[in-house]
């Protein structure tokens, strides 16, 4: 999910102890969360049973509570990496392919930002019950969706400010230079996809806030009982930084809210990605992912939200 559109930031904007969600909280949402459940189920992501997905215990919508102790290493579930939302998993994949280095050479989000917009115009799609749980327009909340005399008052001079008015300019250009392009060469076999720049600029909020980001020829190896072995990657000089890949879209794992003090993470694995837990985890404590080393400014301006200071140990 990594990440998030929650909450309206006129509550929020002191802004501060937002450790959020990005899942809907409508009525409707609710069945659509159990659907979205059951199709977990059906495709193998071996839920723990030491776990519980849900409202309840989670300190801002859905979220991940433990219902047992959990040692550290253990794995609370998988995403087999055949229900990653990624180009290379959709029915477009093909044509994406075809223009990857024209549509890549200014925004590596692009390929999946057109994979996205397909599927979720896609009533077939087999994502369709992750996608369904797409927030509702009203509750995005980052601060490209603010006026601008919101993103002056509240954010100038933070950095956040600048990042904004850049995004936005991306976002028309990309819109008009590599997404319109596309949709009109392939409008044959992208005939029921009709997008316009809103649209796109939702889903670049979705990738933004939601997506994940893999560490090339990163592998951890997890035992049949769910304990966690070392990563590859344990042994190498940590001055050598992973070259990042394309942004990809990973159910059930954006259903874990953030903390900078986090107990579980997230591996990658040949077959699938497994979400382990990062330290021991008490009976009735809520699982809590990462997005990473980031700051406050960083966090308010991809996610919506900030924590309360001291809480994030990377603030500036």
């Amino acid at each position: 999910m990594a990440t998030s559109m929650k909450r309206k930031h006129e509550n929020n904007i002191n802004k501060s102890n937002l450790n959020a969600k990005k899942l809907n909280t409508t009525d409707s949402s609710s069945d659509k969360f159990l659907k979205f459940i059951e199709w977990c189920e059906k495709n193998e992501f071996n839920i723990s049973p030491k776990v519980r997905v849900g409202f309840e215990g989670s300190c801002a919508q859905y979220g991940m509570v433990a219902v047992d102790d959990i040692p550290e290493g253990y794995c609370l579930f998988q995403i087999p990496r055949n229900c990653l939302i990624m180009p290379e998993n959709s029915d477009i994949a093909e044509l994406v392919e075809k223009e990857k280095q024209s549509l890549s050479v200014t925004n590596q989000w692009i390929p999946l930002l057109l994979t996205l917009l397909f599927e979720t115009n896609n009533p077939s799609s087999k994502w369709k019950p992750y996608l369904d749980l797409f927030p509702n327009p009203d509750s995005i909340d980052l601060p490209i969706f603010w006026e601008s005399s919101e993103v002056n008052q509240l954010l100038q001079g933070t950095g956040v400010d600048a990042a904004v008015k850049r995004d936005l300019g991306m976002i028309q250009n990309d819109f008009e230079k590599l997404v319109v392009p596309f949709v009109q060469k392939y409008s044959k076999e992208l005939s029921n996809l009709k997008v316009n720049q809103e649209d796109f600029k939702k889903m670049v909020a979705f990738v933004m806030a939601y997506s994940f980001t893999e560490p090339k020829a990163k592998t951890n190896k997890v035992s049949d009982d769910g304990l966690e072995g070392e990563s590859s990657e344990d042994s190498e000089d940590e001055d050598d930084q992973p070259v990042m890949a394309p942004p990809m879209m990973v159910p059930l794992a954006d259903s874990l809210n953030h903390i900078t003090d986090h107990n579980a993470k997230l591996t990658f694995g040949k077959e699938a990605l497994k979400m382990v837990a990062a330290k021991s985890i008490k009976k009735g404590e809520e699982i809590f992912n990462t997005y990473g080393e980031v700051s406050n400014l960083h966090l308010m301006h991809m996610y919506g939200f900030a924590e309360q200071h001291p809480a994030n140990g990377h603030d500036v």
